[in-house]
């Protein structure tokens, strides 16, 4: 056999087109003592540790880092707990939906929405380009900008405002 006490093995899936050409190889590769000095080159034998009495370490060794590691993890408790707390007030303001979005702010934002989609609209309808990431036809896409531009004029603008 060979003079390594190892196995060389490499991960192929079943009945790859690579086998034969890496096991040639190998082969080759251990024939004429490549393998050889790259493996006295790299591979240095094991050195053994001297024999030493284990010594067992007491609780009054690592206090201090038990000591470190609970004061960090109370410090953390405490900030979450404040974090929470915190988010909690300030969401009480600020998200809670008042009883009545005034009106002009609805129609502001009715009215920027139908702008996007009449330029889209025309994007679509002017571009070279095809539209491909849709998987759909520039007709199919126009019919359904189409279709959100009826949708927001059936709005009634006065019941979203909460009127």
């Amino acid at each position: 056999m060979s003079q390594f006490p190892y196995a060389m093995s490499f991960g192929l899936p079943k009945n790859s087109p690579y086998f034969k050409f890496l096991k040639r190889t190998i082969n080759k590769i251990k024939e004429n003592g490549a393998l050889s000095s790259i493996h006295s080159r790299w591979m240095h034998p094991v050195e053994k540790c001297p024999a030493t009495p284990a010594r067992a370490i007491s609780i009054e060794k690592i206090f201090t880092l038990f000591f470190i590691i609970s004061g960090g993890l109370i410090m953390a408790l405490t900030l979450f707990i404040l974090e929470i707390m915190y988010d909690k007030i300030t969401r009480r303001d600020s998200d809670v939906p008042q009883s009545g979005t005034p009106v002009k702010d609805t129609n502001a934002l009715l009215d920027e929405l139908t702008a996007d989609i009449h330029e889209a609209m025309e994007i679509v309808r002017y571009s070279e380009v095809p539209v491909q990431d849709l998987h759909a036809d520039k007709r199919e896409v126009l019919m359904f900008l189409d279709d959100m531009l009826d949708f927001i004029g059936r709005i009634d603008r006065t019941k979203v405002a909460g009127k």
